[in-house]
């Protein structure tokens, strides 16, 4: 399955929005939407909070560019919905332990491939 990115990012804001679709990428219906917070704000601890939503656009219930797919691909995106909770999930717990050693280990949170 080929997936299509477009991340859209507001430093000001403290925003991330990454727009992406399955198959093809003129449509990015799929758009994860994300916001940083400073967690002295809100919890009054040192740090940032990261609030992430995802809505159920109609197109999780019917693939709207049936003829984009790979023949021999049977699941649909919308399939893994009741899914898409504990995957976020682990996916906010891998990049907590990895922003949180690269903190302790006075790394820089951005790596130096990102920057080049």
């Amino acid at each position: 399955t080929e997936i299509y990115t477009r991340t859209v990012a507001h430093p000001a804001a403290m925003t991330v929005d990454y727009h992406c679709a399955w198959d093809q990428g003129k449509h990015l219906w799929m758009v994860y939407l994300m916001r940083v917070v400073d967690a002295r704000t809100v919890l009054d601890v040192d740090g940032s909070v990261v609030l992430w939503t995802n809505c159920h656009h109609p197109f999780y219930d019917d693939n709207p560019y049936p003829e984009t797919a790979p023949a021999d691909r049977v699941p649909w995106v919308g399939d893994f919905w009741d899914m898409f909770a504990a995957g976020h999930q682990l996916e906010m717990s891998n990049l907590k332990a990895i922003c949180e050693y690269r903190w302790a280990n006075d790394l820089p949170v951005t790596p130096t491939w990102m920057s080049e």
